[in-house]
């Protein structure tokens, strides 16, 4: 009893504690050039958190301290049918217990890889 199952990491040691998130994209991309492709995301951010995330609070739900819309826009070059690189820039709602700032989003700046099989 009270032992944890599954796979995965908890950095909390009350499950109550943690906070939840889930997050839904969609993606939809256009071919300009053979191997270059501009690609864009459009996603709903839904949180919870323990009310400690919440200063200030007043009103409603003292755990849902980010529902929110997030989006993005990118340039994939595909060096094969296989493997491509892209550039994506993306703002996202700030979850809860982040701290890193004032403003209620973060934009980020990715580079990355990409496999497709």
């Amino acid at each position: 009893p009270g032992a944890r199952s599954g796979v995965g990491l908890a950095l909390a040691a009350d499950p109550d504690a943690a906070s939840r998130a889930w997050n839904v994209d969609v993606f939809g991309s256009w071919e300009f050039r053979k191997s270059f492709a501009l690609y864009g995301r459009l996603g709903y951010v839904q949180s919870e958190a323990q009310a400690s995330y919440a200063p200030g609070f007043v009103g409603g739900d003292p755990r849902r301290t980010r529902d929110g819309v997030n989006y993005g826009l990118g340039l994939r070059y595909d060096m094969s049918p296989a493997l491509g690189l892209r550039l994506e820039y993306a703002r996202f709602g700030r979850l809860p217990g982040e701290v890193a700032g004032v403003l209620p989003e973060t934009d980020q700046l990715q580079f990355g890889l990409q496999f497709r099989f």
